[in-house]
């Protein structure tokens, strides 16, 4: 019997303690000069990107897929050691990765007809794709069937929602996300957006003036999207841009308002602090499973 190795990607963040579950990690990329491309999280660590975001630079960082030879290659070599493929890749909605991941998959099945590799979207990205991907393991690792897996995984994905703020809108401006004339503005006025990510589609729920006021602004808007839901029933995260100790503070308040005995702190990774930046902050919920 096969064994089924799991995959997910740079994109899913905290990736050293999935590697630590067997889990292995896809790495984007990612480049600063728009000539050298650098794999995230092997060329260049969290510390070594928040460092070089805050420093003035005169070109848009970017991130890039790994492309279809990078998943040929890595895919191929699981096959031929005797494997099977899963692999969960960040959301389709948030980048080409699933296209090239997907060509990859149907060049090996042609090669390996009798193997399986099989591509899941998972329809988010950060925690939530870590989450997913984590389960993922847990139930091969329990002998759940692939088709269990997947099953699963499409329960789980509607239930993921972010609610978060930036500390400058700088970085939304150069990802294209608002306008410079909007940016100027929102930095003079000390504006802070609060904003949503529900079904990978980022809405603006609202915005406030300060940054304590717009902590508290996405923590309301999470205790109101818990309304009438047992809270037992999902896992919760803390996301924070490279702002340790503000996001140890900013905990407290979130246990006690949520009447919940820990949480996870997750610290953003390079495909999201790409865009938003550092010293984001967010709160992120998900259904539980539970197996």
């Amino acid at each position: 019997m096969s064994t089924i190795q799991v995959f997910t990607d740079t994109g899913s963040d905290m990736t050293n303690e999935l590697i630590a579950q067997g889990i292995k990690i896809v790495p984007l990329y990612i480049t600063f000069d728009g000539k050298e491309s650098l794999k995230q999280m092997i060329d260049l660590d969290l510390e070594e990107f928040y460092d070089r975001m805050r420093k003035p630079h005169d070109f848009v960082p970017k991130s890039s897929l790994a492309s279809i030879q990078d998943y040929y290659d890595i895919f191929e070599k699981e096959l031929q050691e005797g494997n099977d493929v899963l692999y969960i890749c960040m959301s389709g909605k948030f980048s080409s990765t699933l296209g090239a991941a997907n060509n990859a998959r149907d060049m090996l099945l042609e090669e390996y007809p009798d193997r399986k590799v099989v591509v899941v979207d998972c329809n988010t990205i950060s925690y939530g794709q870590h989450y997913i991907t984590k389960v993922a393991k847990e139930m091969i690792d329990n002998n759940k069937t692939l088709d269990e897996v997947v099953e699963v995984i499409e329960d789980i994905k509607p239930s993921v929602h972010y609610f978060f703020t930036v500390e400058s809108l700088n970085y939304l401006r150069d990802g294209g996300r608002i306008g410079g004339g909007a940016a100027l503005l929102g930095e003079v006025l000390n504006i802070k957006p609060v904003l949503k990510i529900e079904d990978c589609h980022i809405d603006a729920v609202g915005k406030v003036r300060g940054r304590n006021k717009s902590l508290d602004a996405i923590l309301d808007e999470l205790i109101k999207f818990m309304e009438g839901k047992n809270i037992d029933d999902y896992e919760f995260v803390l996301l924070e841009g490279d702002v340790p100790e503000e996001a140890s503070e900013y905990k407290k308040e979130v246990l006690e308002r949520l009447n919940l005995k820990d949480i996870v702190t997750c610290k953003l990774g390079i495909s999201i602090g790409l865009h938003a930046g550092p010293g984001t902050m967010g709160l992120g919920v998900m259904k539980r499973y539970k197996g």
